[in-house]
């Protein structure tokens, strides 16, 4: 996935983008040998180096504030968090599904920007209170930069472009008055998309005016404000798809199942090359243990095949690894990204085997209902 796990804060887990060592680098380097040094002449370098890395430290600290209040309040009206990754453009709250409401989404979206300001006046306080009691440089310039940073999070994550937090205020007063979250999303991120494009034109337009590197910058922040845009848009429309859907409705059922005691040669060759599947549910006694797949037969040596079991291989059943065949299809989808796994078994009330269903299940459902369009 490209993040590292970080640990968790009021229990939401906390993931770091390889792309963050990037921006940490960049941003730390240019306030510790060009910002520093320009705002504040005559400090030794290496106190400019404190700086920097004091500043980037609670720089990318006030982003993770900023995406915690944002999954806070989400949790708060009942929406489950997976995760927070901080990646190169600061972070992003992964949330289970939409809001239910747009009063909902003004809450959320609001949380972020009202966190940025907050910090942005308690870090101008500091650095006031720090000059009042004759503190130097080092101290009023750290907190001087995170209040002016702070600010200007706020501000830029208040254009209303999605999927910005403004986008998302735009998004939450156009679904208030149309009632409609697919066409509200259409509007807003056609408004990201605007942006996107004034973002790229003013890059380019500094790229010629010799200011190379910020000019590339711009470039890159409208591409990626346009990708993200395009995919919020998309990510609702296949939300609205399958609002309605049961995993029964996409599940493959009364599937082929397996016995947990066979060799994995007899499973190659019994099931797998005989039926045509790519995995298949294991029982013992008649009773669903778990699930077998190609990938996890691959990592055994085939010369070992005759001696290894399928129940030394095979992912065994556990919590959220099997799901009721009345479930809704975002629970589904919850659980398919929670164990990082692409097929479950699917049970009915009574835990008998009802079915298995894959992401290509879902794929091919999602394809079927895009053709009908």
């Amino acid at each position: 996935m490209g993040a590292i796990r970080l640990g968790k804060i009021f229990g939401i887990e906390v993931r770091l983008h390889f792309s963050w060592v990037i921006i940490f680098f960049l941003v730390g380097y240019t306030l510790s040998f060009f910002y520093f040094p320009e705002q504040y002449e005559g400090l030794p370098q290496s106190t400019y180096i404190t700086m920097g890395l004091i500043t980037t430290f609670f720089f990318f600290a006030s982003i993770l504030f900023h995406e915690m209040s944002h999954s806070l309040v989400a949790r708060r009206n009942g929406i489950p968090i997976r995760f927070i990754t901080l990646f190169v453009f600061g972070g992003v709250s992964s949330i289970a599904k939409e809001p239910d409401s747009p009063n909902v989404e003004l809450k959320m979206a609001a949380a972020g920007p009202a966190a940025s300001l907050f910090l942005g006046v308690f870090f101008g306080a500091v650095g006031v209170a720090a000059a009042l009691a004759g503190a130097g440089a080092p101290i009023t310039g750290v907190a001087a930069y995170l209040a002016f940073i702070n600010v200007l999070l706020a501000a830029f994550n208040l254009v209303p472009g999605f999927p910005l937090d403004g986008g998302r205020l735009l998004r939450a007063l156009i679904w208030k008055l149309t009632g409609s979250i697919q066409r509200a999303t259409k509007i807003a991120a056609d408004f990201g998309r605007g942006v996107a494009v004034l973002l790229i034109a003013g890059g380019l337009f500094l790229v010629l005016t010799n200011y190379l590197v910020n000019g590339l910058w711009f470039i890159f922040i409208g591409w990626f404000l346009d990708q993200a845009a395009r995919g919020s848009y998309q990510q609702v429309v296949v939300s609205q798809a399958l609002s309605r859907v049961l995993v029964r409705d996409l599940m493959t059922p009364d599937p082929v199942t397996m016995p947990d005691d066979l060799t994995l040669r007899r499973a190659v060759d019994e099931y797998f090359l005989a039926h045509k599947h790519s995995g298949f549910p294991v029982t013992r006694n008649e009773e669903p243990v778990g699930v077998i797949s190609l990938s996890d037969i691959r990592h055994v040596p085939q010369g070992e095949w005759d001696s290894v079991r399928v129940s030394q291989v095979m992912e065994p059943l556990g919590h959220g690894a099997v799901v009721e065949a009345d479930n809704h299809v975002t629970d589904l989808l919850t659980r398919l990204h929670d164990r990082e796994t692409d097929r479950l078994l699917v049970v009915d009330r009574n835990h008998h085997i009802a079915g298995i269903v894959t992401n290509d299940d879902i794929a091919r459902y999602l394809r079927v209902q895009v053709a009908l369009r």
